[in-house]
Protein backbone atom coordinates (compact mmCIF):
# COMPACT_ATOMS: atom_id res chain seq x y z
CA UNK A 1 0.00 0.00 0.00
CA UNK A 2 1.49 3.32 -0.96
CA UNK A 3 1.77 6.04 1.65
CA UNK A 4 -0.68 9.01 1.47
CA UNK A 5 -0.57 12.63 2.70
CA UNK A 6 2.37 15.40 2.00
CA UNK A 7 5.17 13.54 3.03
CA UNK A 8 4.67 10.38 1.01
CA UNK A 9 4.01 12.81 -1.72
CA UNK A 10 7.46 14.63 -1.04
CA UNK A 11 9.31 11.43 -0.66
CA UNK A 12 7.77 10.09 -4.39
CA UNK A 13 9.00 13.93 -5.42
CA UNK A 14 12.81 13.14 -4.05
CA UNK A 15 12.70 9.85 -5.54
CA UNK A 16 11.51 11.05 -9.41
CA UNK A 17 13.86 13.91 -8.81
CA UNK A 18 16.93 11.90 -8.39
CA UNK A 19 15.58 8.87 -10.99
CA UNK A 20 15.97 12.04 -13.15
CA UNK A 21 19.25 12.67 -12.63
CA UNK A 22 19.35 15.00 -9.67
CA UNK A 23 21.31 14.85 -7.17
CA UNK A 24 20.68 13.52 -3.78
CA UNK A 25 20.94 16.53 -1.93
CA UNK A 26 19.77 18.91 -3.80
CA UNK A 27 16.15 16.76 -4.76
CA UNK A 28 16.51 16.47 -0.56
CA UNK A 29 17.15 20.68 -0.19
CA UNK A 30 14.18 21.24 -2.93
CA UNK A 31 11.38 19.27 -1.87
CA UNK A 32 11.76 18.46 1.50
CA UNK A 33 13.67 21.34 3.57
CA UNK A 34 11.23 23.55 0.93
CA UNK A 35 8.11 22.20 2.61
CA UNK A 36 5.88 23.86 5.24
CA UNK A 37 5.56 20.72 7.32
CA UNK A 38 7.95 21.48 9.97
CA UNK A 39 8.31 17.67 10.44
CA UNK A 40 9.67 17.22 6.86
CA UNK A 41 11.99 20.49 6.93
CA UNK A 42 14.12 19.02 9.81
CA UNK A 43 14.10 15.51 8.22
CA UNK A 44 15.54 17.25 5.02
CA UNK A 45 18.03 19.00 7.18
CA UNK A 46 19.11 16.17 9.02
CA UNK A 47 19.59 13.90 6.02
CA UNK A 48 22.05 16.71 4.21
CA UNK A 49 23.34 17.17 7.57
CA UNK A 50 24.38 13.15 7.66
CA UNK A 51 24.85 13.55 3.48
CA UNK A 52 27.75 15.99 3.59
CA UNK A 53 29.24 15.08 7.29
CA UNK A 54 28.36 11.77 8.04
CA UNK A 55 27.02 10.75 11.33
CA UNK A 56 24.45 8.71 13.10
CA UNK A 57 21.25 9.54 10.99
CA UNK A 58 19.25 7.40 13.13
CA UNK A 59 19.93 9.46 16.44
CA UNK A 60 19.46 12.53 14.49
CA UNK A 61 16.04 10.63 13.62
CA UNK A 62 15.14 9.80 17.01
CA UNK A 63 16.01 13.44 18.10
CA UNK A 64 14.11 14.68 15.59
CA UNK A 65 10.64 12.13 16.69
CA UNK A 66 11.27 13.26 19.95
CA UNK A 67 10.73 16.88 19.31
CA UNK A 68 8.02 16.31 17.25
CA UNK A 69 6.73 14.32 19.58
CA UNK A 70 7.09 17.16 22.62
CA UNK A 71 5.97 19.86 20.31
CA UNK A 72 2.51 17.90 19.80
CA UNK A 73 2.11 18.01 23.43
CA UNK A 74 2.80 21.63 24.00
CA UNK A 75 0.13 22.49 21.03
CA UNK A 76 -2.44 20.11 22.71
CA UNK A 77 -1.94 22.26 26.18
CA UNK A 78 -1.64 25.48 24.58
CA UNK A 79 -5.03 24.87 22.92
CA UNK A 80 -6.40 23.32 26.31
CA UNK A 81 -5.55 26.66 27.80
CA UNK A 82 -6.33 28.91 25.17
CA UNK A 83 -9.66 27.20 25.47
CA UNK A 84 -10.90 27.53 28.75
CA UNK A 85 -9.74 31.21 28.52
CA UNK A 86 -11.86 32.11 25.57
CA UNK A 87 -14.91 30.03 28.09
CA UNK A 88 -13.79 32.60 30.99
CA UNK A 89 -14.02 35.52 29.11
CA UNK A 90 -17.57 34.49 27.06
CA UNK A 91 -19.09 33.63 30.28
CA UNK A 92 -17.33 37.61 32.04
CA UNK A 93 -19.36 39.30 29.07
CA UNK A 94 -22.60 37.50 30.06
CA UNK A 95 -22.62 38.39 33.61
CA UNK A 96 -22.99 42.38 33.48
CA UNK A 97 -26.43 40.97 31.84
CA UNK A 98 -26.97 38.83 34.77
CA UNK A 99 -26.09 41.12 37.27
CA UNK A 100 -28.18 43.63 35.64
CA UNK A 101 -31.49 41.14 35.79
CA UNK A 102 -30.51 40.02 39.52
CA UNK A 103 -30.22 43.65 40.88
CA UNK A 104 -33.22 44.50 38.90
CA UNK A 105 -35.37 42.11 40.50
CA UNK A 106 -34.29 43.14 43.88
CA UNK A 107 -34.66 47.20 43.17
CA UNK A 108 -37.49 48.02 40.78
CA UNK A 109 -35.67 51.62 41.03
CA UNK A 110 -32.71 50.49 39.29
CA UNK A 111 -34.28 49.36 36.24
CA UNK A 112 -35.35 52.55 35.85
CA UNK A 113 -32.23 53.90 36.32
CA UNK A 114 -30.67 52.37 33.78
CA UNK A 115 -33.10 52.06 30.94
CA UNK A 116 -34.89 55.52 31.54
CA UNK A 117 -32.29 57.82 32.44
CA UNK A 118 -29.18 59.32 30.66
CA UNK A 119 -27.09 58.20 33.29
CA UNK A 120 -28.22 55.00 32.71
CA UNK A 121 -27.56 55.22 28.92
CA UNK A 122 -23.75 56.17 29.69
CA UNK A 123 -23.29 53.67 32.30
CA UNK A 124 -24.48 50.50 29.61
CA UNK A 125 -22.78 52.02 26.85
CA UNK A 126 -19.10 52.21 28.46
CA UNK A 127 -20.09 48.82 29.90
CA UNK A 128 -20.51 47.22 26.39
CA UNK A 129 -18.15 49.20 24.87
CA UNK A 130 -15.75 47.42 27.50
CA UNK A 131 -17.27 44.39 27.47
CA UNK A 132 -16.69 44.44 24.07
CA UNK A 133 -13.15 45.67 23.70
CA UNK A 134 -12.45 42.55 26.53
CA UNK A 135 -14.12 40.26 24.43
CA UNK A 136 -11.85 41.21 20.67
CA UNK A 137 -8.95 41.11 22.76
CA UNK A 138 -9.15 38.07 24.65
CA UNK A 139 -9.85 36.76 20.41
CA UNK A 140 -6.78 38.39 18.93
CA UNK A 141 -4.63 36.95 22.06
CA UNK A 142 -5.57 33.25 21.34
CA UNK A 143 -5.43 33.38 17.90
CA UNK A 144 -1.54 32.63 18.08
CA UNK A 145 -3.35 29.04 17.98
CA UNK A 146 -3.70 29.26 14.38
CA UNK A 147 -0.39 29.82 13.16
CA UNK A 148 0.61 26.11 13.20
CA UNK A 149 -2.53 24.43 11.74
CA UNK A 150 -2.28 23.56 7.96
CA UNK A 151 1.77 23.54 9.17
CA UNK A 152 3.78 25.44 11.15
CA UNK A 153 5.45 28.31 9.59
Amino acid sequence: AESRGEPARAFREVARRESMGQDFAGAVERVLVGSRLVALRMFGLALLVHASAGGNLSAASDRIARSLIDRARMRRRTRTILAYGLFAANFLAIAPVLAFLVISIQLEEYTDLMLNQPVGHLLIGMAATLVGVGLVAVRRRSSCDRLGEGGVR
